[in-house]
C-alpha cells in the first residue's frame, strides 16, 4: 500500500470518526459507518484500489482495523 493511500485513509478515518451522524447514542462510533464514509470518499480516486480488488482491501481493512484501534487507544 502506498504511503500517501495510507494518510489519506487516516486523514479520513480521523474526520468521518468524528462526525455526528457517526456517532452512536452511547458515544461510541459506529465504525461500520465510518468504513462506508471512507470507502465513498475514496470513490474515483487513487485509493479506490480498496474497492477494487481482494488483495488490497484485505490491506484496507487490517489498515482500518489498527487505525480505529489506535483511534480508540485501545
Amino acid at each position: 500500500m502506498r504511503l500517501e493511500n495510507i494518510e489519506m485513509i487516516t486523514e479520513l478515518l480521523e474526520g468521518h470518526a468524528t462526525d455526528p451522524e457517526n456517532i452512536n447514542s452511547d458515544g461510541s462510533i459506529n465504525w461500520d459507518f465510518v468504513d462506508c464514509d471512507i470507502r465513498e470518499s475514496v470513490r474515483g480516486t487513487d485509493a479506490s484500489w480498496a474497492l477494487d480488488d481482494r488483495k488490497t482491501e484485505k490491506e484496507y481493512y487490517e489498515l482500518f482495523d489498527n487505525l480505529s484501534r489506535i483511534y480508540e487507544g485501545v
